[in-house]
């Protein structure tokens, strides 16, 4: 709405009932590019933020049927012009195009400012999954090749500190989407995976099936963003001038030095008295001393801790530091050296830290399996044998890949016992004549293996269905001429049904089979009209007891 005119609220009981009005409001600003809501029956609350605007508005109700204004939030002009998402009323998550993520309070205040997530912005959604996992999901931005993208951060152990989990781009056609519109919607499966449901406006809608993260008390640290680099540094000792970024390419904690004195230091915390294990996954260059070497240790944990030389290992190599924690609960992981001048780098792909480490020991068989050319479209699997050389079970905890664009995997059995083994099954699906590589990190509580695969083509992230721009039967959810006017996706979560607002001949509410991407049919828009509106309904969201509320613009 650009200026002086009415902003409603639709409101449908069900699926079956027609419209009534919920929210009439004469506002002076353009409300309705979002719609957030919160609660059920009359505890529902509506959220609608202001476009490049300094409010958002909440609406609340005492019959469960007609909205009043609540209050307004205060914001700094278009932090909400992305998307909203209300975890709980005094938590409001708000991202925009090129601007920070944010949670805020309902008085505005600032309580998480995410700086290094701000690439994508087309929404942002809160997943919270059955074992208490909390994953923070965006969707599309500006750029060729990520119009259909959607990026997911485990935020289970800390809000402020994003780990980078998955990614999936949903291909096919690429159209323009100049106004970055997307939504992003979930539900939890019976396997207790996420159904994750991706709206980018003018090019897709899709299902992907999401595994989240397994969460525990142990440090587990996947270098693929810059999230922990901050933690790095000389910390208690004088700077030997050693340099700490995350390396996009290596997708790995990159240290330099000028030279000579090599100091990195992060601290970690070992319960007092336990036993320990530490595994990283390493790898230097340009280390040419003769006698000196680039090691790694630990400092204040134990008294008699391990070291290891790792100025020789030019390919990634998986440390493991194991002991006692008899020395104190607080200490440093530290790399250490002298080199004779000559500048050096040394990688951390993958830090696992097991307080109470576990008897079981993982050693593996090989270190890359190379897939070689293969038939496109059709699955080639290789297996890397693994073994338990501990005396207590064995247990996979994650598997991580690299990429995860190209390849799958999974261990015939989660659990191993001692002295048994078990493959990990890897499976690559071909479907464009290039060399790909990816890698694997198989973290389990017997430390860490590391593998290296290579192979002709690709595999996208599993995809269950998708509508995609081009489609016969798709002109109702995109046009070039009308690139902005599907930008907003509902989940019922009694009925497994998708509501999708269409401007295009509209107005429109269709609705789709989440299970297969069925079109199922239309809700009743009977008397949808209003004074001064540039469209009559834009946005959609669904309570939790399936009500249906559609926003104007």
């Amino acid at each position: 709405l650009a200026s002086n005119g009415d902003f409603k609220i639709y409101r449908w009981e069900d699926e079956e009932a027609a419209p009534t009005v919920a929210l009439t409001q004469t506002v002076t600003g353009r409300f309705g590019d979002n719609l957030a809501l919160y609660g059920s029956g009359t505890e529902t609350k509506l959220y609608a933020p202001a476009n490049k605007g300094s409010v958002i508005k909440v609406f609340s109700t005492t019959d469960g049927l007609t909205f009043t204004e609540e209050m307004e939030i205060p914001i700094t002009s278009g932090w909400a012009n992305g998307g909203i998402y209300v975890e709980d009323p005094n938590s409001i998550w708000i991202n925009a195009a090129l601007n920070n993520v944010r949670k805020i309070n309902t008085a505005g205040e600032v309580l998480v400012e995410l700086s290094t997530l701000d690439q994508y912005y087309g929404n942002v959604t809160i997943m919270k999954g059955p074992y208490g996992e909390k994953l923070l999901g965006m969707n599309t931005n500006h750029n060729n090749g990520n119009r259909r993208k959607v990026m997911i951060y485990d935020i289970t152990e800390d809000d402020a500190n994003p780990v980078f989990w998955a990614s999936a781009e949903a291909g096919n056609y690429e159209n323009d989407n100049g106004n970055v519109t997307g939504d992003l919607k979930y539900s939890i499966n019976e396997d207790n995976s996420l159904a994750v449901f991706q709206l980018a406006s003018n090019n897709v809608i899709a299902r992907w099936t999401l595994t989240p993260p397994v969460y525990d008390n142990d440090m587990k640290i996947a270098f693929s963003d810059t999230t922990d680099i901050k933690n790095w540094g000389p910390h208690d000792e004088a700077s030997a001038y050693t340099t700490f970024a995350w390396d996009e390419t290596e997708n790995a904690l990159r240290m330099n030095d000028t030279g000579w004195g090599f100091l990195g230091k992060r601290p970690i915390y070992v319960s007092e008295g336990a036993d320990y294990r530490l595994s990283l996954i390493v790898k230097t260059t340009a280390w040419t001393h003769a006698t000196n070497k680039l090691n790694v240790t630990l400092e204040g944990i134990d008294s008699n801790p391990d070291t290891v030389a790792i100025s020789d290992f030019s390919e990634y190599t998986v440390i493991t530091l194991e002991g006692t924690a008899d020395a104190g609960g607080n200490g440093f992981v530290k790399f250490f050296g002298m080199n004779d001048g000559n500048p050096t780098e040394a990688f951390v792909k993958y830090l696992f830290l097991d307080d109470f480490a576990s008897g079981a020991q993982i050693a593996a068989a090989e270190s890359h399996l190379d897939f070689g050319p293969f038939v496109l479209n059709s699955d080639k699997t290789l297996t890397a044998w693994v073994y338990n050389t501990g005396t207590e079970n064995l247990v996979f905890e994650r598997l991580i890949l690299g990429h995860g664009d190209y390849f799958a995997a999974s261990p015939a059995a989660n659990v191993v016992a001692p002295g048994d083994s078990t493959e990990l099954i890897v499976t690559f699906t071909p479907e464009l004549e290039e060399l790909v590589t990816d890698d694997l990190i198989a973290v389990t509580g017997g430390g860490l293996v590391y593998l290296t695969m290579s192979g002709s083509g690709y595999e996208l992230w599993p995809m269950d269905w998708r509508i995609t721009a081009g489609d016969a039967g798709t002109e109702w959810f995109w046009s070039n001429a009308n690139q902005h006017f599907v930008r907003s996706l509902g989940y019922n979560k009694l009925n497994n049904h998708l509501y999708v607002v269409s401007r295009i001949g509209g107005p429109h509410i269709y609705v789709l089979d989440a299970a297969t991407g069925n079109l199922i049919g239309e809700l009743d828009n009977t008397g949808i009209a209003q004074n001064g509106a540039t469209f009559h309904i834009n946005t959609v969201d669904v309570t939790d007891d399936g009500q249906i509320f559609v926003a104007s613009l």
